[in-house]
Parts: structure tokens; C-alpha cells; sequence
């Protein structure tokens, strides 16, 4: 008898396990290190690795992996769970991820499984190509971040585009429906506007906070992006609307803007 609730074929994925997922993650992204930041951070310096005279390249910490850099592309290929166990996985990595998800008919079928992993692959590479392209131009709305832009559609999109079910047309459609006067209209009457004038944002050293603020969607995109957030009647924030912030939890500004991350993380909170 199986007394929680799991068909025989499903995976499982336990908090411990998904913490485990996410370790890997980081690792293969990051390498090891004592924080999760095994590429160069300041590749536009001079590489004290290279020119022997230079005693620091600006590295933070002294940790350095200068021959390694970030990877192009996130791919999270995974086994199909019942909706709760499939909900953690995927929420702990926050939309960072373009996913492979491999059906449990495949389940201790090795040539079947990898049919589904290589299938999986060619159809993400597809969708990755068009969303680099979204990441380029002026509206980028798979950069906004879903919790503080508060709209189901925008959910719904990453939710697609995650999988490789949007393209072009869909992103389209959305900037038509919330992109004006140069902002995207968020919920309360929240206008986010693109901005790269900060440089790039502090250095988490957990994995669920590293990984979506460096890739969206498995795509990587500029460190130094991030959303200038302001009421869109032009007006200060007036301490009465909540702002999300994955690790401080919400607040309720009273300044002109607030500058939110693409992973709902604000600005100096890692």
C-alpha cells in the first residue's frame, strides 16, 4: 500500500532532495567554491592570472577560476512527479531553468529515456534561441519578475517558455497587452521600466538565490539588469504599497522607485 499518495512510476522529490538538486546545480554552473561564483566576475579587467605583475584582478575573496566561463545555457532535465512533489522542484529554482521533463513511461528504459533527454534538448536549443533574442530587445517582459509584477499572464507565459510551448508571437502579444509609455504595467498600477546603471548586484552564496538571478528561463542575461519599479501616475511610493523581496520578505517603500531584480529579489538584499 502506498500510503502516501504516489503512483508507483512517479518520482519523488523530498526538501532534502531538492536541496541536493539545486547544490548540483550551482556546482555545474559555478563550480566549486566557497560561494556559489567559480567564473570570472570582472572578465572586462586584466587577468592577474595572465600578467604576473598584477597582484588582483578584482576578484571577490581571492576566488578565482579565470579559464571558466558562465555557461550559455541552463538545462534542467528531470523525472515526471505528481503535481505537489513536481511543484517543489520547480519552485525552488525559480524559473531559471528551461526544462526537460521525462514522462514515467520511460521510467527504467534506458534507450527510452534517452530518446526523451536528446528529444528534450533539441526542442529547449529552439526555444532558448528565441528567448535570447527577447533578452535583447527593448521590452524584455521574460526578465520581468512574477511575484511583484503580480499578473497571471505573466506566469502563464514563463510557464510556456519554460517548456519551449511560446515563441515569438506570444512575447509579442504580451508587450501589446501591458508594455506602455516605455514601462510594462504591472499589478497596483506598478510601471517596470529596464535599466543596466547600477552594475552588477551582490553575490548570493545560496544556490536557489544564485541561480535565477543569473538565467532566466535557462537563458543567461546581463548581471547588471534589473527593473527600475515605480508607481505609473508618476507619483512616489506613499508606504502603503508591498513590495516582494525573495529574501527580505515585503516591505512597503516611500521612495520615488525601487529597483527589483529579475528574480524578485531587491536590489543589496544578497
Amino acid at each position: 500500500m502506498n500510503l502516501l499518495g504516489f503512483h508507483p512510476r512517479f518520482a519523488g522529490y523530498s526538501p532534502a532532495e531538492v536541496n541536493q538538486i539545486l547544490g548540483l546545480a550551482g556546482d555545474g554552473i559555478f563550480g566549486f567554491s566557497n560561494r556559489p561564483m567559480g567564473f570570472c566576475r570582472n572578465p572586462h579587467r586584466e587577468c592577474a592570472e595572465k600578467i604576473r605583475s598584477k597582484k588582483n584582478c578584482g576578484n571577490d575573496g581571492g576566488v578565482r577560476a579565470c579559464g571558466r566561463q558562465k555557461p550559455k545555457y541552463f538545462l534542467l532535465i528531470y523525472q515526471e512527479a505528481n503535481e505537489t512533489e513536481e511543484r517543489r522542484l520547480l519552485d525552488a529554482f525559480y524559473f531559471s531553468a528551461s526544462l526537460i521533463r521525462i514522462p514515467r513511461a520511460s521510467y527504467d528504459r534506458r534507450e527510452q529515456t534517452l530518446e526523451a533527454a536528446f528529444q528534450g534538448v533539441e526542442r529547449a536549443l529552439g526555444a532558448l534561441a528565441t528567448l535570447d533574442d527577447n533578452f535583447g530587445c527593448g521590452a524584455p517582459c521574460c526578465l520581468l519578475p512574477p511575484h511583484n509584477f503580480g499578473r497571471d499572464e505573466l506566469r502563464v507565459l514563463l510557464r510556456k517558455a519554460g517548456r519551449a510551448d511560446s515563441g515569438k508571437q506570444e512575447y509579442g502579444q504580451f508587450r501589446q497587452q501591458f508594455f506602455r509609455n516605455g514601462v510594462f504595467e504591472g499589478r497596483s498600477r506598478l510601471g517596470f521600466a529596464a535599466a543596466t546603471d547600477h552594475g552588477t548586484p551582490g553575490i548570493s552564496a545560496d544556490a536557489k538565490f544564485a541561480l535565477p538571478g543569473h538565467y532566466r528561463l535557462g537563458c543567461k542575461f546581463v548581471d547588471e539588469f534589473h527593473w527600475d519599479v515605480s508607481p505609473t501616475n508618476g507619483d512616489h511610493f506613499d508606504g502603503k504599497t508591498p513590495i516582494y523581496c525573495r529574501i527580505g520578505g515585503t516591505t512597503k517603500p516611500t521612495a520615488g522607485h525601487v529597483n527589483i531584480l529579475v528574480d524578485d529579489c531587491l536590489r543589496g538584499s544578497k
